[in-house]
């Protein structure tokens, strides 16, 4: 399935700089007004791989799909930032998410 690789996509650019990552993800997840234009740019960013990945699913149910897998995956990465999780936590909710949802949206 095509969000698997876009799964991998996510997590191995985590894995690959993992500082920018980290940095990413806090100031996403930051109050301060003055991001609020990145953290729109970024949503929309993921939204878009979200949904490249999702291109079988239904076409009726798409939009809630990745809205579900967006927020899998932002609490996924809020739980590594914080030292809860690592990345493979982050990949292996993600792909849980993916088996579940998309094996009742066919």
């Amino acid at each position: 399935e095509n969000i698997l690789w876009v799964i991998g996509q996510i997590a191995g650019g985590i894995e690959a700089d993992t500082n920018l990552g980290r940095a990413m993800v806090t100031a996403i997840s930051s109050p301060d007004p003055l991001i609020t234009d990145c953290r729109l740019q970024v949503e929309t960013a993921m939204y878009d791989m979200l949904l490249s990945g999702v291109r079988n699913a239904d076409p009726e149910d798409r939009t809630e799909v990745v809205k579900i897998f967006s927020h899998i995956l932002f609490s996924s990465l809020l739980g590594w930032v914080n030292g809860w999780t690592d990345v493979d936590m982050v990949r292996t909710e993600m792909e849980l998410a993916a088996n579940f949802i998309l094996s009742r949206c066919k």
